[in-house]
C-alpha cells in the first residue's frame, strides 16, 4: 500500500498529459526547482537595481527592471513592486500630508514624490491583494527605505523602515 501511494504521488504528467514514469518525474522536479531558484535570485538582484533607479528617481528604468523581474519570477507569492501609473494618481490615499512616527510630517505628491523634514524621496505603490494598500518609500536616495501598508479606512498606516523600526504613521489632509 505504502509502495502504491509512493509511485502516485511522484508520478508527473508531461505537456501531452502522459505520465512520466517515477525517475523522470524525479529528474523533472529537481530541473524545476532549481530554476525557480535561480529565477528568484535574478529577480532579488533585479529588484535591488529597481529600487536604486526609484530612489534615483528614474522611473522608466525602474518600471523596465519591474517587468523583468515579473518575467523571471513570476511567483504569485512573491511581493513585486508596482512602479506602473498608479504613481501620478491623486485620488491616490498616500497623497497628501501624514504625522510620520512621532515627529516628522511628510508630504506626498501625486507625481510619486515625498518630502520632510531632512528627507527627500520618492514613492511607489505596491501590488496587493488586500484592501489595504502598500507602498514603498526610498529616502534620501535610498540610504533609509519605508515600507507601508496604509490600512482600509485611508487615515491610518502601519509602517517599517529598512532598519527594522516599527512606526504608525496618520493623514493630516490631502493636497489640495
Amino acid at each position: 500500500m505504502k509502495t502504491k501511494l509512493f509511485l502516485l504521488l511522484v508520478l508527473s504528467v508531461n505537456a501531452f498529459g502522459e505520465t512520466l514514469p517515477p525517475d523522470a518525474a524525479a529528474l523533472k522536479a529537481k530541473r524545476d526547482a532549481k530554476i525557480a531558484e535561480i529565477n528568484q535570485l535574478y529577480a532579488t538582484a533585479l529588484e535591488k537595481l529597481m529600487k536604486k533607479a526609484m530612489a534615483e528617481g528614474n522611473l522608466d528604468t525602474a518600471k523596465l527592471l519591474e517587468d523583468e523581474m515579473n518575467e523571471a519570477a513570476p511567483d504569485p507569492f512573491v511581493e513585486k513592486t508596482a512602479v506602473a501609473a498608479k504613481v501620478t494618481d491623486s485620488a491616490n490615499p498616500i497623497v497628501g500630508k501624514w504625522k510620520w512616527g512621532e515627529s516628522l510630517v511628510a508630504e506626498f505628491t501625486p507625481d510619486g514624490r515625498a518630502t520632510a523634514k531632512g528627507y527627500s524621496g520618492v514613492w511607489v505603490e505596491k501590488e496587493s491583494s488586500s484592501l489595504e494598500r502598500k507602498y514603498t518609500v526610498s529616502w534620501n536616495d535610498g540610504i533609509v527605505i519605508d515600507y507601508l501598508i496604509i490600512l482600509q479606512d485611508g487615515e491610518k498606516a502601519r509602517a517599517k523602515n529598512s532598519n527594522d523600526q516599527k512606526f504608525v504613521a496618520s493623514k493630516i489632509n490631502p493636497i489640495e
